[in-house]
């Protein structure tokens, strides 16, 4: 079997497309934290051959959503919906506001069902489209920027450095089935050394 090193980088973008899709739609958490596990081996790779990770997977997610949307329109009979237990993820919001570090948070988000739209704390956001700098999303009420993507392993959520809180309801499921780190599970907030850091989040 070869190792991710021996991958050409077409074949290592493609590994990744297929494991973040199959981390979207594993029905359950065993399945997702091997997906997540080897996301992270594949990212850290691509890092170290120096090729831009910020936002891939954000990408793959995307389009994910928006082809299988496309396929439930063409059967006019129902949406499609994320498989079960995966119409809410707990993903990582940075408000861009007026500058490019903004607060940033983990919590849950639920999926519509096109996957065109995400909610969270009664906001609803809508992506970008690729237009944003370092922003993904929009708040569909106020037209305000954010980035919003998957957590990382790592815990280098945030593009700057930063102190990131953690939503009470998430924070048991966030340290044991994403950080994977019961040591820290009555943790409501860490610094985060940015997605460019060698350095471990605190």
């Amino acid at each position: 079997m070869k190792t991710l090193k021996e991958f050409e980088n077409k074949d290592l973008l493609k590994i990744l497309e297929e494991t973040v899709i199959n981390e979207i739609t594993a029905r359950y958490n065993k399945g997702r934290r091997e997906c997540r596990k080897n996301k992270e081996e594949i990212l850290n790779e691509l890092s170290d051959r120096d090729i831009d990770t910020f936002g891939l997977e954000d990408d793959i997610i995307e389009k994910f959503f928006h082809e299988n949307n496309d396929v439930g329109d063409q059967n006019k009979d129902e949406s499609w919906i994320p498989a079960k237990n995966s119409k809410s993820r707990i993903m990582y919001i940075e408000y861009k506001g007026d500058s490019l570090i903004g607060s940033g948070r983990i919590g849950r988000f639920n999926f519509s069902k096109s996957g065109k739209s995400l909610y969270y704390k009664g906001k609803s956001f809508q992506s970008l489209g690729g237009d944003g700098y370092k922003a993904n999303y929009f708040d569909t009420e106020t037209g305000e920027r954010y980035w919003i993507s998957g957590c990382k392993k790592n815990g280098n959520d945030s593009l700057y450095p930063s102190v990131i809180e953690i939503d009470e309801d998430v924070r048991e499921e966030y340290w044991k089935d994403i950080r994977e780190s019961l040591d820290h599970i009555k943790k409501t907030s860490y610094r985060s050394e940015g997605k460019h850091s060698k350095r471990k989040p605190k």
